[in-house]
């Protein structure tokens, strides 16, 4: 993020992060969240058992920063109220912008480790709860979280001839469009596209947009007024679309102007922010999929 800065210290990466996340615009383009996010959620969904060993031992470890003398300290307890204080201040100083996400706190790991390693593994219960734990979040987020979209950006469901207007990723985190860029043969002859996305497609992320929001995004790509023969290739969670309650798991509703046929789907995907309906098992099981539409006009 450079901005409209041109001082040097728009350039120094420190300096600039805090000047981007001190801006709550700047933040809203994210989501914005509440203060204490970090504290009281962040910090148990990326270190579970750890979190919980660090706040039972904090009244502790601040009454003794305070009334210990340093000078009776050795190595191990000073490294230990080094750790402690590492964290807290990381904690405050994360806390200051109102966008929080548990992987800005990836750095306290360290530091943690330090302080609760030996609280973890010399009990039995938060040794096998630390085992579950980094299992379980291993399987959501290593598998099932946006375990589609990657994928998508490299199937191949359109020819050369019938290329699409674009690609739409609608209700899905930002699709790395790194891995849809050209590269080169080792002999460096000849370019090689990793999927059809990347040669002059372009790639639209409409983020959580709303339903309305996609169909008028649908209607400026395809411009049905103007009866084009064109197709997008929309790539979204089943459910995310409006009246989706009604329509069957193969279709989508995206407006009366358009007609939607799913060409590939993958399965598990989770989007934690259109959690699986508990309601029924179908509407459960749909809502683990990425399903890629293509997207034409209604003749």
């Amino acid at each position: 993020y450079g901005g409209e800065y041109k001082d040097w210290y728009s350039f120094v990466a420190p300096v600039n992060a805090l000047r981007y996340n001190s801006n709550a615009e700047n933040l809203q383009q994210h989501g914005l969240h509440p203060r204490w996010t970090h504290i009281l959620v962040n910090m148990f969904l990326m270190f579970g058992p750890m979190a919980f060993v660090f706040y039972t031992k904090i009244s502790c470890l601040l009454s003794e920063s305070f009334t210990e003398s340093m000078t009776k300290i050795d190595v191990i307890r000073f490294m230990e109220k080094a750790c402690f204080w590492c964290i807290v201040s990381g904690l405050v100083f994360l806390s200051l912008a109102p966008h929080q996400e548990p992987r800005f706190l990836a750095p306290l790991l360290v530091p943690l480790l330090v302080l609760t390693s030996n609280s973890l593994w010399n009990s039995r219960r938060l040794r096998l709860l630390w085992i579950f734990f980094n299992l379980s979040l291993l399987v959501t987020f290593g598998v099932l979280h946006q375990g589609g979209v990657f994928p998508a950006l490299m199937t191949k469901v359109v020819n050369d001839d019938n290329k699409p207007v674009s690609y739409l990723f609608f209700h899905t985190y930002m699709p790395p469009s790194f891995a849809t860029r050209q590269f080169c043969n080792f002999d460096g002859t000849k370019a090689v596209c990793l999927s059809t996305s990347c040669t002059d497609i372009p790639l639209h992320d409409l983020k959580g947009s709303s339903p309305e929001e996609l169909e008028q995004v649908l209607e400026l790509q395809l411009g049905c007024d103007q009866s084009r023969n064109s197709h997008v290739i929309l790539v979204s969670p089943p459910l995310s679309f409006k009246g989706e309650k009604d329509i069957s798991p193969s279709q989508c509703n995206v407006g009366e102007s358009f007609l939607c046929n799913p060409l590939w789907t993958h399965w598990p995907h989770l989007t934690t922010e259109d959690m699986p309906e508990v309601a029924s098992i179908p509407k459960f099981i749909l809502g683990f999929q990425l399903t890629m539409y293509n997207v034409t006009c209604k003749s």
